[in-house]
């Protein structure tokens, strides 16, 4: 048998098939690369994809100086990319910037600075929206000296950390204005008078200024917060006292606000001279948040002096406070503000030293049936601490058993529009009591949604049943205090009274 032959012939194929099969993956390379080409994306119009990349940018906040993030992130996909997002003035019309701290290199400061530049440049001649967040110590910064150059298209600025010392005429543009920090607080510096644009609408003051001193628009404001950045040591700086009298001068001067957030440094101020009978309606505030600094319990026979505030359009109550002495009697301040506002719908409490047990009952009973929303926030939690929402608080929301044969059962159902419930560790409840209040609920007018956060164990599984209700999102945490002591490069990015930047 001749083998050498039929060997040769195989070593032949071989060798045929490997060349076969290295021209394959060369043709193979070429063709990938050429579907990439072809693929959908890039047959689109360079129109359309620039609106794709528009609805890329957030919009509850502005742009972050980020590669993960559009735009930057627009620019490293590939040239083609690049050159439509470096031409799209719109992509750049918005920037958060956090000034980096002073211990970091300087190439990292020189690098981000010279970013900020391009970033603006970029944006061609758009309003601008612009938050500036910078650490401590006050002064000039080459960060701030960049943004300030493009001042004339300033249309909302957000800043903390810096002073501003501009006049109205550079800032014709200017919307919005949040001022979180007012550096070095120079009680002998200029009037700021940029606040006072003819096209100024929304104002934020987290600052030692004084508002009453302030040259503001108030008419023709929509948005307000006066809500000082806080301190555990000193709530209020000495310039800086707005008492409830204060607060409802200066709200009587707003007959166009939408949205609204004070801080109240006391209550009644015998200086200030307000009507002690005049109600004081604002048409169309749909948005109210009050934090009470004074350390104390609002009594029962006490109404605050902005109870006489008449608010038709409010949907959204909030208060918050620091608490107070547990020995003391409670009380809500502001009972005809709320028992009038027939088109609320949504009421956080955001802490419940606020009240007592009694006081939080008598609390519910005022809230009229439109609210769905009902959210009751303690931000200290522990042993010693009373959660004051307890099975009594429960039983305040569901009708009583003989009711549910009764013709029109649940008629009478306190909040009976009541579709979400969040408690952070203010519930004193036990596990199997929030089961019978869900049930009970879910009888009458269905819930959507119920987060409940508590400082202890669980006590049973109660979430299988729980997740069978149709419709019903239940969160319940056990137990869950983590420290947030981290540093983020975003840090700033929103304010305290969630402004929005776009």
């Amino acid at each position: 048998m001749q083998l050498p032959e039929p060997c040769a012939e195989i070593e032949h194929i071989d060798h045929e098939i490997a060349r076969l099969q290295a021209r394959q993956l060369v043709l193979s390379t070429y063709v990938a690369a050429h579907k990439a080409l072809i693929s959908p994306i890039r047959q689109l119009p360079v129109d359309l994809v620039r609106e794709i990349f528009v609805a890329c940018i957030p919009t509850d906040s502005n742009a972050v100086m980020s590669a993960k993030e559009a735009p930057l992130l627009l620019g490293r996909i590939c040239s083609s990319w690049r050159t439509i997002a470096l031409s799209t003035p719109r992509l750049w019309s918005s920037i958060h910037i956090a000034v980096p701290h002073d211990k970091l290199p300087h190439h990292v400061h020189d690098g981000c600075l010279e970013l900020v530049k391009e970033w603006l440049a970029r944006s061609g001649g758009l309003p601008l929206s612009i938050s500036f967040h910078r650490y401590p110590p006050p002064g000039s910064s080459p960060f701030f000296d960049a943004i300030v150059s493009f001042s004339s298209r300033w249309k909302h600025i957000s800043v903390l950390g810096q002073q501003i010392r501009l006049s109205r005429a550079n800032v014709p543009m200017l919307q919005s204005i949040e001022i979180l920090d007012y550096a070095g607080g120079d009680e002998s510096a200029e009037t700021p008078d940029f606040l006072s644009g003819d096209a100024v609408r929304s104002v934020c003051l987290g600052t030692d200024l004084n508002p009453t001193q302030l040259p503001l628009p108030w008419n023709q404001l929509t948005v307000l917060s006066l809500d000082r950045l806080r301190s555990s040591h000193q709530p209020f700086p000495d310039p800086w006292s707005l008492t409830s009298s204060t607060a409802l001068r200066i709200l009587t001067q707003c007959q166009n606000l939408r949205e609204c957030a004070i801080s109240l440094s006391s209550g009644t101020d015998g200086t200030v001279e307000v009507s002690s009978s005049e109600s004081v309606e604002l048409p169309f505030l749909s948005s109210l948040s009050i934090f009470v600094a004074a350390r104390r319990a609002f009594s029962p026979q006490h109404h605050d002096t902005l109870d006489r505030l008449r608010l038709p359009q409010l949907s959204s109550f909030s208060l918050s406070g620091p608490g107070f002495n547990h020995d003391s009697p409670g009380g809500f301040p502001f009972p005809t503000l709320i028992s009038t506002a027939t088109q609320l719908k949504r009421v956080e409490i955001d802490s419940l030293l606020l009240f007592t047990k009694e006081a939080l009952i008598t609390f519910m009973q005022l809230l009229p049936p439109s609210v769905q929303f009902l959210a009751l926030r303690q931000c200290v939690a522990g042993t010693s601490v009373p959660a004051i929402a307890d099975s009594d608080f429960l039983r305040s929301l569901i009708p009583p058993p003989s009711d549910e044969t009764q013709p029109g059962a649940g008629a009478g159902l306190l909040l009976s529009q009541l579709d979400t419930l969040e408690l952070h560790y203010s519930a004193s409840f036990s596990d199997d009591e929030l089961l019978r209040f869900v049930r009970a609920r879910m009888d009458h007018h269905p819930l959507r949604r119920v987060h409940v956060k508590f400082y202890r164990e669980a006590e049973s599984d109660i979430l299988p049943e729980l997740r069978s209700f149709v419709g019903l999102d239940v969160s319940l945490e056990y137990n869950n205090m983590r420290p947030r002591n981290v540093w983020n490069p975003r840090d700033g990015l929103r304010g305290r009274y969630g402004a929005s930047y776009r």
